[in-house]
């Protein structure tokens, strides 16, 4: 049960180089980089406030699943799609929404794995969020020396695919061990 990786974990490739894509993309000075990070947080709160309503609504698997799929879309267009600056910190503030929306449906799903070991569960998850954190960083960093800023989007996108897979691919296991 402990290969499980976050969507929170995979959008650093791109997160973690925003300031350089912003200062890139759109020559923002310091108060302007400013203003996009304080929409970013913004998003998040938004982000975190919501995640309860959609996860008592549709459920932790389908709302992650749906997070997983709006991640894999929105970073390849924040990096890759000529935007100028007011349509760009709109896709970062559904970016940072859907991101940040992670945490209550992927607890919840941990929870139903396996009730009597809850606790064990978040702490391998939070342990995964900053192994996941640093990978995610690692990988920023090669796109970013091989290919440059563009790449970042699609980097995510492609690790959040990762993210995706092991929604499908821990509950399998999970049955599998309680079937032997």
């Amino acid at each position: 049960m402990f290969l499980n990786f976050n969507l929170l974990d995979f959008f650093y490739p791109l997160y973690f180089n925003l300031c350089s894509f912003l200062e890139s993309r759109f020559t923002l000075s310091r108060d302007g980089v400013t203003t996009i990070l304080l929409i970013f947080g913004a998003g998040a709160v938004v982000g975190n406030s919501i995640a309860g309503f959609l996860t008592d609504r549709i459920g932790p698997n389908k709302t992650l699943i749906g997070l997983c799929i709006s991640q894999m879309i929105i970073m390849p267009m924040i990096t890759m799609l000529p935007l100028s600056l007011y349509p760009f910190a709109l896709l970062v503030a559904i970016w940072s929404i859907c991101a940040w929306s992670f945490m209550v449906p992927q607890q919840a799903r941990l929870a139903a794995l396996d009730q009597p070991k809850t606790s064990l569960l978040f702490a391998l998850n939070a342990a995964a969020i900053y192994l996941g954190g640093s990978l995610g960083s690692l990988v920023g960093g090669k796109l970013l020396g091989s290919t440059g800023l563009e790449s970042l989007g699609l980097g995510g996108s492609v690790l959040v695919a990762i993210a995706l897979g092991t929604l499908w691919l821990v509950p399998r296991m999970a049955s599998r061990k309680s079937l032997t």
